[in-house]
């Protein structure tokens, strides 16, 4: 690893730990219930007075070392007059992250999907801290993606907007008690959820993980073998049919007990004709008068 990417890791760790300190979260937790209190003691989480178990100390430790090795997504931040800029200190670096993030290298795409992105996952009349959250949210959502053009870009911020969409219409059913709208909100995020899974389809398929290809590069044919290369098929002994005629062959009936010698109908998918059923009646000799 080189110098740069050194200084961009440890740029993009001070920036993840500046974020979790400044937290309004951070700042102020929120009071626990005895519930809770009960729950994170049998979890491993607390001691019964209140201080962090070893195993919690372990894992918040893991979770550090995985956290700092992640890059970063970038931030955007809401300026006085309601335009976005960045939240790095210069204009230049704030332009330099968001074209990679969006994939490109054109500036009026990426200010385009910034500003669609902004639409889409932000709400009317939403001002201050969750205004800047619901977009940064949105735009982690495409960094997670890493479009490399602009045609996946385009798909990473409609996915961020079905995604929030999603979510939106699962809360608003969770929060009404109308039955009738209930069911409105549950259909339309059930259509978002197939509609987000689709476009995962897509783009795997966009970036050729949805086809796969076998490439056959050397075989060895031992002395006395053959060897077939091509599209093999196997087929089942009623799909054999006559190489000159490409008609089934008709197998010969089994043999039945029928006195006049008619054959028993062989079961499977020829279409021929059947037997009669009902058989001729065979008239019976007189009966002798018996003796008095």
């Amino acid at each position: 690893m080189t110098k740069a990417n050194d200084d961009d890791a440890a740029g993009g760790r001070a920036n993840a730990s500046r974020q979790i300190a400044e937290s309004p979260h951070a700042l102020t937790p929120p009071p626990v219930s005895p519930l809770m209190q009960v729950a994170a003691t049998f979890g491993n989480v607390v001691e019964r007075d209140g201080s962090s178990t070893e195993e919690d100390r372990e894992a918040t430790a893991a979770a550090l070392g995985r956290l700092r090795e992640r890059s970063p997504a970038p931030l955007v931040v809401r300026n006085p007059d309601g335009s976005m800029r960045g939240a790095n200190s210069t204009a230049q670096e704030n332009d330099l992250r968001l074209l990679d993030t969006f994939g490109t290298n054109s500036l009026p795409f990426m200010l385009r999907a910034r500003f669609d992105l902004e639409n889409m996952c932000t709400r009317a009349g939403e001002e201050g801290d969750p205004y800047c959250v619901a977009i940064n949210a949105g735009l982690a959502v495409v960094a997670s993606i890493a479009p490399t053009n602009e045609l996946e870009a385009a798909l990473a911020v409609q996915m961020a907007g079905t995604h929030a969409l999603a979510c939106e219409m699962m809360g608003r059913t969770m929060r009404n008690e109308n039955i009738d709208r209930m069911n409105t909100y549950l259909n339309a995020a059930t259509k978002l959820q197939r509609t987000f899974t689709a476009q995962l389809e897509a783009l795997a398929r966009l970036r050729g993980k949805g086809q796969q290809t076998v490439r056959v590069e050397h075989v060895t044919v031992e002395s006395g073998a053959q060897a077939v290369v091509g599209d093999v098929h196997h087929h089942h002994p009623r799909d054999r049919r006559d190489a000159a005629t490409s008609k089934p062959r008709r197998r010969r009936a089994l043999p039945g007990q029928d006195p006049i010698g008619q054959a028993l109908p062989l079961a499977g998918d020829e279409e021929r004709p059947v037997s009669h059923a009902r058989r001729p009646q065979h008239r019976r000799a007189p009966r002798k008068p018996e003796r008095p």
